[in-house]
C-alpha cells in the first residue's frame, strides 16, 4: 500500500525516473528470477493462552484500545507487556513442536537467552543428543542423505536465533514453529527457506506462528510486508524445480 517509499531506492537500479505510474514497470528490474521448489506449503497461525495471572496482569498494562485498562502507558508498560506475551508464546511453542516431532522442527527464537530457555524447556520431554542449539557462529547441513550416511546425528529440533537466516541447511526437518519478533521480512523469509530447498524430501512443509497480544499486532504488521513482496515475486519468472 505504500509502494511510494521504495521509489527513491528503485531510481538508483534502473535508467529512468521513477513515479508511481510507472513503479511497477521499474520493479520488474528487481527480480531476474525466483525459485519453486515444488514443496507444499502449510502455513498456519496459533494464538497461545495467557494464564489467569497473566492475562491480569497483561490487561494492566496495555491501554484501553487494546483491551487494557492502562490510559498512559511508559515504554517500561510496553515491555513487560510484550514479555507477558513470548512466556505465553513459548508454552505453546514447545508443545506445537512436541506435537511435530517426527517431522522435526526447527524452532526460531528471538535471541541466545530465548534459545535457552526454549531449550531447558523441551529436555522435560526430549534428549539432550536430540536437540541442536545453534549459536552465532555455528553451521550445520542437515540433510536425509547427511543423517543416512552418520555425516550428522539425527536431531529432532534444531533451535535456532532469528537473526541467523544464512548459511545452513535442515531439510532433514519439515516444520519450522516461530513467535512474532521485530525482524525484516528478508530475514523471515530466509528463515523459512532453511527447510524449503531442493534437497527437502518431504512433499510438504510446515510452518507455524505462535502469537498473543501485542505480537498478534505485530504480526499483522508483518503480513503487510509479506503481501507487497508476494506482490514483487510475481513480476519474478518462476522456474519449476
Amino acid at each position: 500500500n505504500d509502494t511510494h517509499k521504495l521509489i527513491g531506492w528503485l531510481e538508483q537500479v534502473v535508467p529512468f525516473e521513477v513515479n508511481r505510474r510507472n513503479f511497477w514497470a521499474a520493479a520488474t528490474a528487481m527480480i531476474a528470477k525466483s525459485v519453486n521448489t515444488g514443496i507444499e506449503i502449510e502455513n498456519k497461525d496459533i494464538v497461545a493462552e495467557f494464564t489467569k495471572n497473566e492475562y491480569k496482569e497483561y490487561l494492566q498494562l496495555v491501554p484501553p484500545a487494546l483491551g487494557g485498562s492502562n490510559t498512559n502507558p511508559r515504554y517500561e508498560d510496553w515491555l513487560k507487556a510484550t514479555n507477558i506475551c513470548y512466556h505465553a508464546c513459548d508454552r505453546e511453542m514447545v508443545n506445537s513442536t512436541l506435537g511435530l516431532l517426527e517431522r522435526g522442527v526447527m524452532l526460531v527464537a528471538k535471541d541466545a537467552n530465548h534459545q535457552q530457555r526454549l531449550y531447558t524447556m523441551l529436555l522435560e520431554n526430549i534428549k539432550p543428543k536430540d536437540i541442536f542449539l545453534m549459536k552465532s557462529g555455528d553451521s550445520i547441513f542437515l540433510t536425509e542423505e547427511a543423517v543416512a550416511t552418520g555425516k550428522i546425528h539425527g536431531y529432532k529440533v534444531v533451535i535456532v536465533p532469528q537473526r541467523k537466516a544464512e548459511g545452513y541447511t535442515l531439510t532433514y526437518l519439515s516444520a519450522m514453529i516461530t513467535s512474532v519478533y521485530p525482524s525484516n521480512n528478508a530475514t523471515r523469509e530466509q528463515l523459512r527457506g532453511r527447510i524449503n530447498r531442493i534437497s527437502q524430501k518431504r512433499s510438504k512443509v510446515l510452518y507455524r506462528t505462535i502469537h498473543v497480544g501485542l505480537l498478534t499486532s505485530i504480526l499483522h504488521n508483518h503480513n503487510s510486508a509479506k503481501n507487497l513482496s508476494i506482490a514483487l515475486k510475481g513480476l519474478a519468472r518462476q522456474i519449476k524445480m
